[in-house]
């Protein structure tokens, strides 16, 4: 674990640190999971899933006296297979199950059964309400599935492939990477709701390109009229298994799980004063942040399609500004008064006030049942791993053209 991890900021999480088989870990209470599920939300760009269904995750499968090791890639002596595992498809999908947590639960039995081998840590696909509450819970489901304690079984990886939400995965810093992040096998399965007979449905995908196997799986789980998916929109994932010391050799987005987790304490701890502290403290972290504009969503458009897409607007009347968000799940580019302001992969993230947190998903059903919600959005700038990884940058392009955003990246929001 790097020192300068362990200031004021990290001690002031509402965890404990210890060690287990040498291995230093923060130890994630059923409490510290509901910040995570909150800051995840507020720095996933829009994005990551449903705070609403990650805060049920959190009450049906987690108790009070349950907890899960959250372990620093960097730690001398790490070993085991890590695989990245979380959720792929629409958001909106997830609404209508009934089992959300059989998609994870059941890609990581698949991945048991075809590889005959076991998990030992969950590297979460990226910040975000879902995708990270997945990691976290499904360790607690399989440690109590198998008995084992949170030091005996499996623990995540404080880290993510976007430190925000990405709307494909070649977007992910792990698809950067493929001499490290193995592509073979990638699995995807099917939630508990949509089952024939005993066993969830389950695919293992083969492909050199991140490109084809995402588009392998989008066309295996999106749902029409003249097709009906047994997988209805969405399916677990799990890819690039790989021994946990390997992760050394190239790391991703390092300690964003703890991040997360103590943004969204800020939030919780009170919506009216968590901008400054917020901005305070992911600029300590290392990415600058600041408020773009508070006001009201006056508009929201939505088609759904495999993933979400549309346009939001948030007007500050007082100040004569209106934002205007171009969306892909996550957010991809605003305009303030209509000239470029900022776009991926810097994040455009909310903080509603009053609470609670929302994503695009969130979103839209308050839109339609006629809420307007208030908040500050947020601008947080890229980590500077994504940055200077010029094969993420280059995937950025054609995620901006296709939303209608400045193919070329620029930080006028910083300047």
């Amino acid at each position: 674990m790097k020192s300068a991890w362990l200031t004021a900021a990290c001690l002031a999480l509402v965890c404990s640190l210890c060690h287990a088989n040498g291995i230093a870990v923060v130890e994630f209470k059923k409490g510290d999971l509901i910040n995570y599920a909150t800051g995840g939300t507020i720095m996933a760009a829009g994005g990551g899933g449903s705070f609403q269904i990650s805060s049920q995750l959190i009450q049906t499968y987690v108790a009070a006296a349950d907890s899960v090791n959250v372990v620093s890639w960097d730690t001398p002596g790490i070993a085991g297979t890590a695989a990245m595992v979380g959720a792929i498809g629409s958001p909106e999908a997830i609404f209508s199950m009934q089992s959300p947590f059989s998609l994870t639960k059941n890609v990581v039995q698949a991945y048991r059964d075809f590889e005959q081998a076991d998990l030992k840590y969950i590297m979460p696909v990226e910040t975000g309400a879902l995708n990270g509450t997945f990691a976290l819970v499904t360790a607690i489901g399989l440690n109590k599935d198998s008995g084992k304690s949170p030091a005996e079984g499996v623990a995540v990886m404080n880290m993510d492939g976007g430190g925000r939400s990405v709307p494909t995965l070649p977007l992910l810093y792990y698809a950067s990477a493929p001499d490290v992040y193995p592509l073979y096998p990638a699995i995807i399965a099917q939630a508990d709701d949509y089952k024939i007979g005993e066993k969830a449905d389950w695919v293992v995908l083969s492909s050199s390109s991140t490109d084809t196997i995402e588009s392998s799986i989008i066309d295996a789980i999106s749902t029409s009229e003249a097709f009906v998916s047994p997988y209805r929109g969405l399916a677990g994932i799990l890819m690039y298994p790989l021994d946990a010391s390997k992760v050394a050799q190239n790391p991703p987005i390092a300690n964003t799980v703890t991040q997360a987790q103590q943004v969204g304490s800020y939030y919780n701890a009170g919506a009216g004063t968590a901008v400054s502290a917020i901005v305070s403290y992911l600029t300590g972290q290392g990415r600058q942040a600041k408020p773009l504009i508070s006001g009201t969503v006056v508009n929201m458009t939505e088609s759904t399609a495999g993933l979400d897409k549309g346009q939001i607007t948030i007007v500050d009347s007082a100040r004569k500004n209106t934002l205007v968000i171009n969306y892909e799940n996550e957010n991809i580019c605003a305009t303030l008064n209509g000239k470029p302001y900022i776009m991926a992969p810097d994040t455009i993230g909310y903080v509603p006030n009053p609470p609670p947190v929302l994503d695009n998903s969130d979103l839209h059903n308050a839109f339609k049942a006629g809420k307007r919600p208030t908040m500050v959005v947020l601008g947080i700038e890229a980590d500077s791993k994504i940055l200077k990884t010029s094969s993420l940058m280059d995937s950025w392009k054609p995620i901006r053209k296709g939303n209608d955003c400045p193919e070329t990246f620029s930080q006028p929001w910083l300047q």
